[in-house]
């Protein structure tokens, strides 16, 4: 979250390196790399990243888009991990929010039964 606005940034220990996409297509917040360098600090199997590399990611916008900016964060770094999940369009904003709220309530009903 930066200036009330949610970003995905994604890093692959594989090639050590950040991921970044924006549904208002802004540059990362400029203290993702120290915020990465002290998650990583006390891990010392991981190398911290010295770069962040922009990715490819659908702007919000469009009427009826606006107010997504978590939810395309999240399917950001979905779709870079899963081969199988689509990618959050301006025209589908309402269904993701919708899919969303499905899992929000689905979990809450699972936790409230797991007692």
């Amino acid at each position: 979250l930066h200036n009330h606005h949610f970003h995905g940034v994604l890093y692959s220990c594989l090639n050590n390196s950040l991921k970044h996409g924006d549904s208002m297509h802004s540059a990362p917040p400029p203290d993702t790399l120290a915020i990465f360098a002290w998650i990583l600090a006390d891990l010392p199997q991981y190398r911290q990243p010295q770069e962040i590399y922009e990715d490819t990611i659908n702007i919000q916008g469009d009427p009826g888009s606006n107010g997504s900016c978590a939810i395309v964060a999240h399917n950001f770094i979905e779709y870079c991990i899963a081969d199988d999940v689509p990618q959050w369009t301006a025209g589908s904003a309402a269904s993701f929010r919708d899919q969303a709220l499905t899992e929000l309530i689905a979990y809450h009903c699972l936790a409230e039964n797991s007692e």
